[in-house]
Parts: structure tokens; C-alpha cells; sequence
């Protein structure tokens, strides 16, 4: 699908051996990750540079931020349109839209 092929010309978003946080914390790159993600045109694979924090445990997909896809698998027009669905219909009947 030529939506994945222009999400993923970024090569991962790829920001080097280490990557340190706002916070101070420094993060080193591992491998990368994909995550399927919804979108309006349907789903799509978006590969990710995954980094990891030894000291805290924490991992981080610099990616995800950049398409505001942190912790969720739907991208932000599918969430509008969720959101829009949702306030137009009651629950029992918005899944049927």
C-alpha cells in the first residue's frame, strides 16, 4: 500500500546508537518493532526504531510520538471518526455505522 510505503520512508525514524529523553533518561537503540495501526484507508504496518532504558525498564518508539500513535493502534483520523460516532449514535447503535 503505497500509505505504508510513504509512513515507513523514514527508515524507522532512526535517531542514532542512544537517545536521551527530556527528562535526562538515556535510551539505546535495540532493534526495530513493527505495530499495526488502523487508518481511515485501512490498516497499515509501521515500522518503528525501538530504544530501550536499562536503568528504569522503559522502552520508547520515538516514531509513535511523531504520528501520535503512542499506545493505541488506531491513527488520529480513525479516532476522530470513532469519537464523531460515538457522539452521533448511543453506544448500542454506533458500532453498526
Amino acid at each position: 500500500m503505497l500509505l505504508e510505503r510513504l509512513i515507513n520512508s523514514d527508515g524507522g525514524d532512526y535517531r542514532g546508537r542512544t537517545l536521551r529523553s527530556e527528562e535526562g533518561q538515556m535510551f539505546e537503540f535495540k532493534e526495530y518493532r513493527d505495530k499495526g495501526v488502523l487508518t481511515v484507508l485501512g490498516p497499515v504496518t509501521v515500522q518503528r526504531a525501538y530504544y530501550y532504558d536499562q536503568d528504569c525498564g522503559e522502552g520508547y518508539c520515538p516514531k509513535d510520538a511523531a504520528l501520535d500513535i503512542a499506545e493505541t493502534s488506531f491513527s488520529p483520523g480513525v479516532r476522530r471518526i470513532m469519537a464523531r460516532v460515538g457522539a452521533y449514535r448511543p453506544f448500542g447503535l454506533g458500532h453498526e455505522c
